[in-house]
């Protein structure tokens, strides 16, 4: 993984995330049932770590991104953070539960996975659960695709007006996507500051999962279709994975 691209929007990362928290509920149960600590990988600006501090649970968030990490920090002095690579962490201890929200592992290069899920194995207990959520991406349609404005916001922080645009270019072969997000912040005398990131994503077959979790040291317990573990459908639009070790 590479921090740069998430380095340059960390400014307009919450702003981004406003209002979504359809998964604080799961992963609150969850870090009742295995009665803590909880180990996030990929945490981002802290949005899942500061709800689980909040509710009274030690959670321990780690992100490659130096920028996301300080906005953490700030956000919540409670849980602990640490700066590192999914794909090499080696925390030396390990957790009765270990999460990746929402669609964390599409980040991770294809050539690092089964390093990633071996990282989440080494880092659970042998009664412990990981938790992986992913998006259902059903339209891919080839080539790059028109640049389209998602949202436009008042940032809290700054009171100015914010548009986030986002540009697509898939390759259905490898199924990968190339992103580019583009936030304009409009300024004094009507200026606008453009920040661009781009990235990719590499997303799953459910095959590939299972086959990356066996070989790190996992077993499958279910696939579910959404936040609240329903059955996976043709509407669904996540996919929630939860796994045990198998030793």
């Amino acid at each position: 993984m590479d921090a740069a691209p998430f380095d340059a929007i960390a400014r307009y990362y919450d702003l981004d995330l406003a209002g979504f928290d359809e998964d604080f509920p799961l992963y609150e149960e969850l870090s009742q049932r295995s009665g803590g600590p909880v180990l996030e990988l990929g945490c981002g600006t802290g949005r899942v770590a500061a709800a689980l501090a909040a509710a009274g649970h030690d959670v321990m968030g780690v992100d490659i991104s130096p920028a996301m990490l300080e906005r953490a920090r700030r956000r919540d002095a409670r849980a602990e953070f640490v700066e590192a690579d999914i794909a090499a962490l080696s925390l030396g201890r390990t957790y009765p539960l270990v999460i990746a929200p929402l669609g964390t592992l599409l980040h991770i290069e294809p050539e690092q996975r089964r390093e990633a899920f071996a990282a989440a194995k080494r880092h659970l207990a042998p009664e412990g659960r990981f938790v992986c959520d992913l998006p259902i991406e059903t339209e891919w349609a080839p080539g790059a695709q028109p640049l389209v404005c998602q949202w436009t916001r008042i940032d809290p922080e700054s009171g100015r007006e914010v548009s986030k645009l986002v540009g697509m270019e898939a390759d259905v072969t490898f199924l990968t996507q190339r992103v580019t997000y583009m936030f304009d912040e409009l300024g004094e005398a009507g200026a606008v500051h453009r920040t661009t990131s781009v990235f990719e994503l590499s997303y799953f077959t459910v095959s590939e999962i299972m086959l990356l979790l066996d070989a790190a040291g996992m077993r499958c317990e279910g696939v579910y279709g959404g936040y609240e573990l329903g059955e996976p459908g043709p509407e669904s639009e996540r996919l929630i994975v939860v796994a045990a070790p198998r030793d």
